[in-house]
């Protein structure tokens, strides 16, 4: 009923309890309470930090505010709820399955039996001691064949980590090294060791049998074959599951140094990390966070993505496509890229929360917005952030960000993100370039500007490998932040056709792609992570300025008469463009001898002044003439001294 009793009496025993929604169980008094059997309902059982409970059956109720709960059962016990204990020790042979996430605030104690936790699930405690019990958690993998990158948060071997699904070309690999068909397959599971020298094909590395380790906190590629029916070697269809059982790494909770590496010659800095604990960690919980010559984005890799082809999502601790932002979930490997010597990686235990998403190949992602979690919302406040999204009639998405702060460079910059090359042969490119030709994923520009700026976007689409054509359309949805007095306007630089981002929703078009593929695949002897533009001729340009700036910029190229004209011995030159162009500004003599050049270099749009001096120059009619990439002016002026 709704009124229980106080049980006060240490080592209160009774077989069964259930406890209406609404009601409570309370002990008081620093002692211990039996429940042989199950507990059940709605209601909670609450106490002090000096009280505790021991459950002999299945566990189902709504709260228990216990210093200590301990699952002693004989049978294996279900536990449904609560799923947060200060302290909670497992002590039966035959195991307890949870199926939510579990937090335990301070103590998670295995003295014996197997602590289950499903797919998808978090268990996130303080410490955890071991007896003789062990944690068993599952990941599961849906959708079609490909690449996964993953990561163990148990201490485990290969061999017990990927149990279960076909692996191959290494010794005791589903299909081992040196047996037939094994000696011919090419592996499919693979770490990338930064700091080897060769070309980032040959730092992709394959373990050396099954019985080695996993290193703590190390990402790695897994080739999923799923069921191939021309190929009788591969007939596991998914969806699979990896299930491994064993001991955390850290069950003193210690900080994970994940060693990294930044390897100078062979200028790289790309490692494959991975998170190495049992609950979701945050990238942007700072403080508990040691990132030292570590640039801010994580990079992972979503084979659902793309319209089930997958793509590399991004977050840099601002903005990004990843939906959980920062949040990296358990068995989530991830890239991370080192930019100086002695980089450092290190995560605390207090960097540990639920939530996240594993990356597994299940429904498209592409719909979803960058998540917009409470911490989120703090770090991007008044940041303007722009992000354009191209859609293909073949299904396929691709986003790209633009985000503008007071950290930025016109160059790269920590919060730039690269563009990684996909592993997939049907995706959709879209990015923006910098001038050396880097393409990034996200570009982080200066907030403060007084001229306009030109970011050249590129587009590229691909199917099964071949070159796209079709109608394509370009959205604005994700506009943030954005100043009232911005001019955006998207430019595609084929049509000539321009939109006003801040007045309009999209742009349908016609694409025609008239490039070779560019795709990862780290079993290719050529494959890279990524590269750069061959050619900085692109389909778009975004022009971003404010009502200021576009009221200096003229309507079209002028030369203006000098003033004052005669002169002694200087005078100034009015010019101005209405885009970037190069400019030559030179001045020559009455026979056309070249005297002085006064600008030889891209300008942005604006109005210009420049002065000239004549010290040195005998008196006469000289001319300046101004060329453009669209025009020529010659005008007149004279010296008088």
């Amino acid at each position: 009923g709704n009124e229980q009793p106080v049980i006060s009496s240490t080592n209160t025993t009774i077989e069964l309890i259930s406890i209406e929604s609404g009601a409570s169980v309370t002990v008081s008094g620093g002692i211990h309470f039996v429940v042989t059997d199950k507990a059940s309902g709605g209601g909670s059982i609450t106490g002090s930090n000096t009280d505790s409970l021991s459950i002999g059956g299945n566990f189902d109720v709504s709260d228990v505010t216990l210093g200590f709960v301990i699952l002693n059962g004989t049978t294996n016990q279900d536990v449904t709820s609560p799923n947060e204990y200060s302290n909670l020790e497992l002590d039966n042979s035959n195991g307890a399955d949870f199926f939510s996430n579990l937090i335990v605030n301070d103590t998670l104690k295995l003295t014996s039996g197997t602590l289950f936790m499903p797919s998808g699930t978090n268990l996130v405690s303080n410490y955890e001691l071991y007896g003789t019990g062990t944690v068993r958690m599952q990941r599961r993998f849906q959708g079609s064949r490909g690449w996964r990158i993953i990561s163990s948060p148990l201490d485990t071997t290969y061999g017990d980590f990927l149990d279960g699904i076909i692996t191959q070309g290494y010794s005791g690999a589903f299909y081992s090294t040196g047996s037939n068909p094994g000696d011919t397959l090419q592996p499919n599971v693979l770490t990338y060791v930064e700091s080897y020298a060769g070309t980032d094909n040959q730092r992709y590395r394959t373990p050396t049998s099954t019985s080695q380790k996993v290193t703590e906190g190390q990402g790695m590629f897994v080739y999923l074959f799923g069921d191939i029916p021309a190929d009788p070697l591969y007939n596991d269809p998914l969806p699979d599951t990896l299930d491994v059982e064993g001991r955390a790494f850290r069950g003193d909770g210690a900080e994970v140094d994940f060693g990294i590496t930044y390897t100078t010659s062979a200028d790289s800095g790309w490692n494959l990390v991975g998170n190495p604990y049992l609950a979701t960690i945050d990238w942007d919980d700072s403080p508990n966070w040691t990132k030292t010559n570590v640039e801010s984005t994580i990079y992972i890799w979503d084979p659902s993505a793309n319209g089930g082809s997958g793509e590399y999502l991004t977050w840099n601790g601002v903005t990004g496509t990843h939906p959980g932002g920062g949040l990296i979930a358990p068995f989530q490997g991830f890239w991370v890229k080192a930019n100086g010597n002695s980089p450092v990686l290190k995560v605390k235990k207090e960097a540990k929360t639920t939530g996240g998403s594993f990356m597994r190949k299940t429904a498209s992602t592409d719909d979803i917005q960058s998540q917009d979690t409470t911490k989120s919302k703090e770090k991007i406040a008044g940041i303007p952030i722009l992000q354009l999204m191209v859609e293909s009639d073949a299904g396929r998405s691709k986003r790209t960000n633009i985000m503008f702060s007071d950290e930025a460079a016109t160059g790269k910059d920590t919060y730039d993100a690269y563009r990684l090359l996909p592993l997939s042969s049907s995706h959709i490119e879209f990015y923006t370039l910098l001038d050396d030709g880097t393409e990034l994923a996200i570009n982080n520009l200066p907030f403060d500007f007084d001229s306009r700026y030109f970011i050249p976007i590129q587009l590229n689409a691909y199917e099964g490998g071949d070159p796209y054509s079709g109608e394509m359309t370009i959205k604005w949805s994700g506009l943030r932040n954005i100043p009232a007095d911005w001019v955006i306007t998207l430019v595609d630089n084929d049509t000539g056709t321009e939109i006003n981002v801040m007045e309009e929703l999209s742009y349908t078009f016609f694409h025609t792609t008239k490039t070779k593929l560019y795709s990862a695949n780290p079993r290719y002897k050529s494959s890279s992570i990524m590269k750069k533009a061959d050619s900085k001729s692109t389909r778009f340009t975004l022009k971003i300025s404010t009502e200021e700036i576009e009221s200096n910029v003229p309507t079209e190229v002028y030369l203006d008469q000098n003033y004052p004209n005669p002169f002694n011995p200087s005078t100034i030159i009015p010019y101005g463009v209405d885009t970037n162009t190069n400019v030559s500004l030179i001045v020559y003599d009455i026979l056309g001898r070249k005297v002085k050049t006064l600008v030889n270099e891209i300008k942005n749009p604006g109005k210009y002044e420049v002065t000239f001096r004549a010290d040195n120059l005998a008196s006469g009619v000289y001319f300046y003439r101004l060329v453009t990439d669209s025009k020529n002016i010659v005008k007149r002026f004279t010296l008088i001294k």
